[in-house]
């Protein structure tokens, strides 16, 4: 849908130059944030993309552009459910961090600089960013992602192939055997996208790649990446 803003705000005002979506990192991956096809994946399951498009600061206007992008997503809130995210809780029950969202999906930045534009959008759950972001992930050759807790998941996850930091494989029936089993989380794409998410990456499967500086797994075109999160 996110294209149907962009084709709108061309057609409309002629603001949009050229799309970037999909391209190479944008300056390299410092950070969630400084690359493209970003996408970090929240505790509370909630997740936030980041995609950056050429766009030219000094002919058009970014407030104009936002104005098209609420638009749209104010009809995609309108017609689907709003499903909260859960809360954080510690290993007593207790509260430890809660979402604020209202809406499936919403702003968290729409800025440009430097001739480029970047939108940061947060979905309440990875169901409505694939509905949202059909297209898009379509052609970044996939049409998965998942997030969870490891110790509740699948068999398909618990019994995969892990390499942790260091690209030695990981014993995964000691792992979930383990005192701290609860609190190792899993994220699961298979298509084109940098993943991040809240603590620090201690495994993944042998297709994605790691990088320690950025703390983030590369996710290959058309490939299912398995990443264990701490």
């Amino acid at each position: 849908m996110r294209k149907k803003a962009l084709a709108v705000l061309f057609a409309v005002c002629m603001i949009f130059s050229a799309a970037g979506c999909g391209r190479g990192g944008h300056g390299g991956v410092n950070s969630f944030g400084n690359t493209t096809n970003g996408i970090y994946v929240h505790k509370d399951a909630s997740v936030q993309d980041v995609v950056y498009y050429d766009f030219d600061t000094e002919k058009y206007d970014v407030d104009e552009f936002r104005t098209f992008l609420q638009a749209e997503l104010d009809e995609y809130n309108n017609s689907h459910e709003f499903i909260k995210p859960e809360p954080e809780t510690n290993a007593d029950g207790e509260v430890v961090s809660e979402s604020s969202m209202t809406a499936p999906i919403e702003i968290v930045e729409c800025s440009a600089k430097n001739n480029e534009l970047c939108v940061q959008l947060l979905y309440a759950n990875a169901g409505d960013y694939l509905t949202y972001m059909a297209e898009s992930v379509e052609e970044r050759g996939g049409n998965t992602l998942q997030s969870g807790y490891l110790l509740y998941a699948d068999a398909s996850v618990q019994n995969a192939a892990f390499v942790d930091e260091d690209g030695d494989a990981i014993d995964m029936e000691k792992l979930l055997g383990s005192k701290k089993a609860d609190r190792y989380r899993y994220v699961i794409c298979n298509f084109e996208s940098v993943i991040y998410s809240d603590g620090n990456v201690c495994g993944y499967t042998v297709n994605g790649t790691y990088s320690k500086e950025n703390n983030c797994v590369t996710v290959p075109a058309g490939q299912e990446v398995i990443v264990l999160f701490k």
